[in-house]
């Protein structure tokens, strides 16, 4: 079993009134879209790379990543088929979440308060005429008042975020703690 983990996703939106001639003027719009929890992109830079350059994704939202300031963008990407757009992690070692949108597509960083310590990231893409707002988060492992005022914190957050006219698609790992008799299961 590999280190990291993949969801797929498809976002789908109605765009009825374009031809289809092509991947952005169907009747619905799709995106091929892939949720990547890494536990390091450095550690598993090759299973990344191969992501983006053979599995014809256009939108790859990662958890976990484990970059700082001193791993480019280049070092993820260096055939440049994607803008990468991160918010890596200040204080410690871990977590860290990246959107990597293919080259092609128009995004837009919805740039937001990140002195509170929330592990979210939020792009809008343009496609054809259609505009979809992603949200990536990471939840780290906390418990008791610390995970009260981080989930609060990220509930706040995401209300501002998703006060928009278009769609927005969540996405992340949410680490969270539920007590069930005497086992705690982490979902």
């Amino acid at each position: 079993m590999r280190d990291s983990e993949l969801t797929e996703l498809q976002a789908v939106t109605d765009n009825s009134s374009y031809s289809v001639s092509n991947k952005c003027d169907q009747s619905l719009l799709y995106l091929n879209c892939l949720l990547f929890n890494a536990r390091s992109v450095v550690a598993n830079l090759s299973e990344f790379q191969y992501t983006l350059y053979s599995c014809n994704y256009d939108i790859i939202l990662v958890t976990e990543t484990w970059l700082t300031a001193h791993d480019t963008n280049g070092l993820l990407d260096p055939e440049g088929r994607y803008v990468i757009v991160r918010r890596d992690r200040r204080c410690n070692v871990g977590g860290g979440v990246c959107i990597a949108v293919r080259r092609g597509l128009t995004c837009t960083e919805v740039r937001c308060d990140d002195t509170d310590g929330v592990e979210l990231l939020c792009v809008d893409v343009l496609c054809d005429r259609s505009l979809l707002r992603f949200i990536v988060i990471y939840r780290p492992p906390q418990y008791g008042t610390e995970a009260r005022e981080y989930a609060n914190k990220l509930v706040s957050r995401l209300n501002l975020l998703c006060q928009v006219a278009l769609p927005v698609f969540i996405v992340g790992n949410l680490i969270v703690q539920v007590l069930t008799g005497s086992l705690i299961l982490h979902l």
